[in-house]
């Protein structure tokens, strides 16, 4: 994945999604949940490149990998307005972390270091500015 795709994914969804405000084909709702399902799109995108990425290292040992996510013994959940599935275009995703410290996915025991670095890593994929922008703001 290169991050300047998932940038460009980001203005294309989003002026799509305008499009379809500003013409009156959508309502409020559709459009909140649109802007709230992209989101989601985005964060699961960015992080099944870094658990690939992170697998890849030998640093997990992911059972699935058609379904990256699956054991891997990290979840991640929005909150606030992303997990109401109210975001406008303005909003920034509030996210909370967990991780399995005992998962049988980090192979030499230590899962915090993965995980936090892996997190760190999203957070920064996500919302580093670069010349095509930003892809969202990220709160944890």
């Amino acid at each position: 994945m290169r991050r300047r795709a998932l940038r460009r994914a980001k203005q294309e969804t989003h002026l799509l999604i305008a499009l379809a405000d500003i013409g009156g084909v959508w309502d409020v709702v559709k459009v909140t949940r649109a802007l709230s399902d992209a989101a989601d799109a985005f964060v699961s995108c960015a992080l099944r490149y870094l658990l690939r990425e992170a697998h890849n290292g030998g640093k997990l040992r992911l059972a699935d990998l058609d379904d990256l996510e699956k054991g891997c013994g990290l979840v991640i959940l929005a909150l606030g307005k992303h997990g109401a599935r109210e975001l406008n275009y303005s909003s920034d995703v509030d996210l909370v972390v967990f991780f399995d410290p005992e998962t049988q996915a980090v192979p030499d025991g230590g899962a915090m270091g993965v995980f936090v670095r892996i997190v760190r890593n999203l957070v920064k994929l996500l919302q580093e500015r670069t010349q095509d922008g930003y892809v969202v703001r990220v709160d944890l």
